[in-house]
């Protein structure tokens, strides 16, 4: 299914097919939150908002990742040429848990976030269902 890379071969080569499936990924992402958008117009302002803000924290997600990953390949690089099997290994280890480690603080953090804000609108509506409450309970028939 993957072609094996083989690092011999000139960088203007080599450079399509690391810099592609990136590439593809990116507007496969974009293109659907395109489309998220498109079809939450009907719904409303709120809901759009909503997608906008997730749009932004999934682009900082991918930030972090990407960076970590730049990073990652930048020691990876040398000991590569090196041919220090050992060091690539646990190059390669380390940067996909810090990755996953990163990924997970930034998704609780995401997670604590939609919370609050849950708990908040919870509280709202718990006292807007009080104030309606005790208007009809002193007014029987309203008009």
């Amino acid at each position: 299914m993957f072609a094996k890379i083989q690092w011999d071969q000139p960088i203007p080569k080599l450079f399509p097919k690391m810099a592609l499936p990136c590439v593809a990924y990116m507007v496969a992402n974009g293109g659907a939150n395109l489309l998220q958008t498109v079809f939450a117009l009907p719904l409303g302002e709120q809901t759009v908002a909503a997608l906008g803000i997730m749009f932004s924290a999934l682009s900082l997600l991918q930030a972090v990742g990407y960076a970590i990953a730049l990073g990652g390949g930048t020691l990876f690089s040398p000991a590569l040429a090196r041919e220090q099997e050992e060091e690539i290994c646990s190059i390669g280890g380390a940067t996909i848990w810090l990755d996953l480690v990163a990924g997970s603080v930034l998704g609780c953090l995401a997670l604590l976030f939609a919370l609050a804000f849950l708990c908040i609108h919870l509280i709202k509506c718990v006292k807007i269902g009080w104030k309606h409450r005790a208007e009809t309970s002193t007014n029987p028939n309203p008009k």
